[in-house]
């Protein structure tokens, strides 16, 4: 793109993707950083357009908490290799790392301490679904009827 490019048509160069908000490990942000960092990557296809681009972008805004000691250990394995490897594999380890297993878990936890009034969650839905099957409701077919 020439100069003259970029003059009549200034945003053929300037991202209109939000800049990323840094990644510390805190499983309640996974979910939202995960999502605006494919975003940002998409949206900065030009720029960003290796695997080694993609990844030291991503790398620079994972720090804080337990996200720096990971990434770090990743940088430097990745600097002494010279191969930063594939976009793909770079996002299963981190996946891997902070993603859905942690959620996952940590799903299962609160759903064992939720309480619905005196009862837990699950004294709750066993007593939910007896009454269910008390009234001859069906799950699927009566479902309005259940909201």
């Amino acid at each position: 793109m020439s100069i003259v490019d970029s003059i009549h048509n200034p945003l053929a160069t300037k991202s209109l993707i939000a800049t990323l908000t840094k990644y510390d490990g805190n499983k309640e942000d996974y979910d939202t950083f995960l999502q605006q960092l494919q975003l940002y990557v998409r949206g900065n296809d030009k720029a960003l357009n290796t695997n080694e681009k993609k990844i030291t972008v991503a790398l620079s805004y994972i720090k804080g908490g337990s996200a720096t000691t990971w990434a770090n250990g990743f940088t430097d394995e990745k600097l002494e290799s010279r191969d930063f490897g594939m976009w793909n594999d770079f996002l299963d380890k981190f996946k891997k790392q902070f993603g859905k297993t942690t959620t996952q878990s940590n799903a299962i936890t609160e759903l064992k301490n939720l309480y619905q009034g005196k009862l837990t969650a699950t004294e709750y839905w066993m007593q939910a679904n007896a009454l269910v099957g008390r009234a001859k409701l069906k799950k699927t077919k009566d479902f309005i009827f259940l909201k």
